[in-house]
């Protein structure tokens, strides 16, 4: 072993100490190559040295490649979530649709499985051309190589020479474009209603308790008769059906809001249903119900009322023959709605008798929880009560409340309710016998009768009624509510309601077909890993490959490549040989013989201009 040099000589001839700067460079050792690559490298020609063959794992490993299939089993499992998270959602939830998502999805993943199996291809066909185990003919170079070119290809090929791993890869990654279709069935949309709970809106402006006098007026004689401007209105819009409007400001809701305004109107105190049996006239009564009715259907409306300064009452009296009651002595609010109706079919003879029904209500004003339906153009839909005759009670006016709201003026508050009531609803229906033909004739007051009547058999005495009283409790809850609204003051605070309740909405939302989304990821993870076992023996491999024409043609040694590194890779080619023309023709080869193929242009004849020369032999 020498010492490292100390000294130098300069151009004088004189011995000096020798500089670090004058020091050559250390070079680092190249990394270790196997004794198969350094033989290659070091026979090979001087070009040889700028593509050197370099055998390994990490060296030769398919980063690219293999990104491709991992990025796409990412995708795929990103599909599954997409479809997932999108079962049972709002359409409008998503900024980009999960369709779109599923869409990019699949065609990255395609673009990527196909990049992957372009590269695979060409290490699974290099390889085995290395492979000292199988000899590879030329025809199974063209098969493997064909093999990757396409479904047909590939089923060709694997009719022709077997299966291959190559084959299987292009099939199943051809048949992977399927995972489109089949991703455009695993969501459709349909509707379905959301609900809302505990939601906020508001103002809305009801009244708590009516303005005095807001109803009817009186006569001279203090009987009520005329409605009032404001309560006329709110009668023709309850007979015309109109919307029911409210001052308020509800924005910012969607979709059907329910909720329960606290607002003044009326409580429904009923008896329970009460039977009456009518007997059978026996002989010789047939004569009583020619001056006697038998009143199968009977609907009364009173109302009266008076203060302790007053000595009389204002009143409204029913409109029947036959009242139910009297009226009252003592001072305060009476409102009565009585009912009879005939429950079932039957007619009254000697041997069998009728069954009747009747009920006794009385109406006391008072703030009531109405459930209603609220739109976002100011209009309000009254729902049924929860009880059969009664909304949520809050509050009923007190006997004091009443006597102020009574003042003695000509005017009433709540008489202009019950003038509507008794002109709508008041009806009666009785049978008398025709004192001749032994047979039933009617007598009826008001249509609410006909509203309210069915006909079993067709005859008038066998008549069927159905029970009023839900049709009148339904129209004096409406009118309730209606005036509630009509009354209200936007000026006044305690009359702005800020009210919770449900919004209930019906939306689109996806629903899921997992069916077509299991089809569409087995089929694309079969693709995806089909190509994984192609990069087998990749580290054998000392460059880059590819089945570029120039890297296969090289491979054959032909000389119009000559002059380039053995194992070059398709850009080592360009670089070296890139510019060299080349022609393919007639060209003449050793013995004289004429052939097609490639070559010089300047010895190279095109064959059309060959005349009658001698057949050619085709080699390419």
């Amino acid at each position: 072993m020498t010492n490292p040099q100390t000294t130098d000589v300069d151009d004088n001839h004189n011995e000096r100490p020798l500089l670090d700067s004058d020091r050559p460079l250390a070079i680092e050792s190249p990394p270790a190559e196997s004794q198969g690559a350094r033989l290659v490298n070091e026979k090979s020609n001087a070009a040889q040295a700028e593509e050197p063959w370099t055998p390994g794992f990490w060296p030769r490993f398919p980063w690219l490649a293999s990104l491709s299939v991992l990025v796409s089993v990412v995708l795929t499992v990103l599909m599954i979530v997409v479809t997932v998270k999108a079962d049972n959602s709002n359409v409008e939830s998503w900024r980009v649709s999960p369709p779109v998502l599923l869409a990019i999805a699949s065609t990255a993943v395609n673009i990527l499985v196909h990049l992957a199996l372009v590269k695979g291809a060409s290490i699974a066909w290099w390889f085995r051309l290395m492979h000292p185990a199988r000899q590879s003919r030329i025809q199974d170079i063209h098969w493997h190589w064909a093999a990757a070119g396409g479904l047909l290809n590939a089923i060709e090929a694997m009719f022709t020479t077997g299966i291959s791993k190559t084959a299987i890869a292009c099939s199943l990654t051809t048949i992977m474009a399927i995972n489109a279709p089949l991703l455009q069935r695993a969501l459709s949309v349909t509707t379905q209603e959301s609900v809302l709970t505990g939601i906020q809106t508001g103002p809305i402006y009801a009244a708590d308790r009516l303005p005095k006098h807001f109803g009817a007026i009186l006569s001279r004689f203090k009987d009520i008769r005329i409605p009032t401007h404001d309560f006329g209105e709110i009668t023709q819009h309850y007979l015309e059906r109109s919307p029911i409007l409210f001052t308020g400001n509800v924005t910012g809701i969607k979709g059907s809001y329910t909720t329960k305004i606290a607002a003044a109107g009326y409580h429904f105190n009923c008896t329970p249903a009460k039977k009456v049996e009518i007997s059978g006239y026996g002989e010789g009564g047939w004569d009583y119900y020619t001056s006697t009715a038998v009143v199968l259907f009977s609907s009364s409306i009173a109302y009266y009322e008076r203060s302790l300064a007053e000595s009389s009452y204002k009143f409204v009296d029913p409109l029947l023959k036959y009242p139910t009651r009297s009226r009252p002595t003592n001072p305060g609010r009476h409102f009565y709605i009585d009912f009879r109706w005939k429950p079932k079919d039957g007619c009254l003879n000697k041997t069998h008798g009728i069954e009747l029904q009747e009920r006794q209500c009385e109406l006391y004003p008072a703030v009531v929880k109405y459930p209603v339906l609220v739109s976002q153009n100011n209009t309000i839909t009254l729902l049924p009560s929860p009880s059969a005759l009664g909304d949520e009670l809050v509050s009923l006016e007190t006997f004091d409340e009443a006597m102020i709201d009574m003042d003695g003026r000509a005017a009433s508050t709540h008489g202009g309710l019950a003038l509507l009531l008794n002109h709508r609803f008041s009806a009666n229906y009785s049978m008398r016998t025709h004192y001749t033909h032994e047979t039933w004739e009617p007598t009826v007051e008001g249509y609410f009768a006909y509203e309210r009547a069915t006909y079993p058999n067709g005859k008038d005495c066998d008549r069927v009624f159905n029970d009023p009283a839900p049709v009148v409790y339904d129209a004096v809850r409406e009118i309730g509510l209606r005036s509630a609204l009509r009354a209200a003051n936007s000026s006044d605070p305690t009359h702005g309601l800020v009210v919770e309740g449900d919004v209930r909405e019906t939306i689109a939302v996806y629903v899921a077909n997992f069916g077509f989304l299991y089809g569409a990821v087995a089929v694309t993870l079969l693709a995806a890993l089909s190509v994984v076992p192609l990069y087998h023996g990749f580290w054998k491999l000392g460059r880059e490959v590819s089945m570029s024409p120039l890297e296969v043609a090289k491979a054959f040694r032909p000389a119009q490549l000559e002059g380039v590194a053995s194992n070059a890779t398709a850009e080592g080619l360009l670089r070296g040989v890139g510019g060299r023309p080349v022609q393919y023709g007639v060209v003449e080869v050793e013995g004289g013989e004429w052939v097609l193929g490639m070559g010089d242009p300047g010895g190279t004849v095109h064959p059309d201009e060959m005349g009658e020369r001698d057949s050619l032999e085709g080699d390419g």
